[in-house]
């Protein structure tokens, strides 16, 4: 289980530092009426596993974010992509998946 405290890091990272980048470069793009926007995501957005419930919680969220920016700017010629990366084998993954 998680505490609060690493749920809000999970979000904070994952989701919030997303919405702030894309926030800060917006207003340039709608001006010039062109840009991309590349998102990091994760295919976890899309399902979920056990053990990652709050990571799988962020990426779902960074999904819905960039479902819906993308057809807000649609209107201003800006693109905006989630790469929906797989599982890799890091220390994160390794202790998401041992359960206490």
């Amino acid at each position: 289980e998680a505490t609060d405290e690493e749920i809000f890091q999970q979000f904070d990272v994952n989701v919030f530092g997303l919405m702030k980048m894309t926030r800060t470069v917006l207003p340039y793009m709608r001006e010039a009426k062109s840009g991309v926007i590349i998102n990091i995501s994760s295919f976890l957005g899309k399902m979920g596993l056990p053990l990652l419930s709050h990571y799988n919680a962020s990426k779902y969220a960074v999904e819905g974010f960039v479902d819906s920016i993308r057809f807000e700017m649609t209107p201003f010629n800006v693109r905006v992509h989630a790469i929906q990366s797989g599982l890799f084998g890091t220390n994160f993954i390794k202790k998401g998946l041992v359960a206490n």
